[in-house]
């Protein structure tokens, strides 16, 4: 598995996640994954999880899905863990299906493990020297 990491996401979470679903778009699609619809709608600053689920129907026919908890998290493929806690967090970093992970740190507290144990890449390096996007 590849691991990348954008560190302080949640410090702009509208523009952090479009950085994440264009990244997916340009790997031929993924998974934006978070612990609930719920944190998706208080970071982008949604009035309710309607307006999430319609934010993501518009991304569908580039290849994107949601997924939290409640509606299933993705085992395979290419996935944004969009500001998730650190048990979400370390769930999909082991699943053996998923090929690239990139990480929207939204606490510092929730990725310290992560980062400590995998070393990901920086995203904006990655992203600068044309080695991903």
């Amino acid at each position: 598995m590849e691991r990348y990491v954008l560190r302080n996401a949640g410090a702009n979470a509208p523009e952090s996640l479009q950085r994440g679903i264009d990244w997916l778009i340009a790997q031929g699609g993924g998974t934006v994954a978070a612990d609930s619809r719920e944190v998706i709608q208080r970071m982008l600053g949604f009035e309710s999880g309607v307006d999430v689920d319609a934010f993501f129907k518009k991304f569908k026919d580039q290849g994107i899905k949601f997924g939290h908890m409640r509606r299933g998290l993705p085992f395979k493929g290419n996935v944004v863990a969009a500001f998730t806690s650190d048990g979400i967090l370390r769930m999909l970093d082991n699943r053996p299906g998923i090929t690239q992970l990139l990480v929207l740190e939204g606490n510092e507290r929730d990725t310290r493990w992560w980062i400590g144990r995998r070393n990901p890449a920086k995203f904006n390096d990655v992203v600068d020297s044309n080695t991903v996007a």
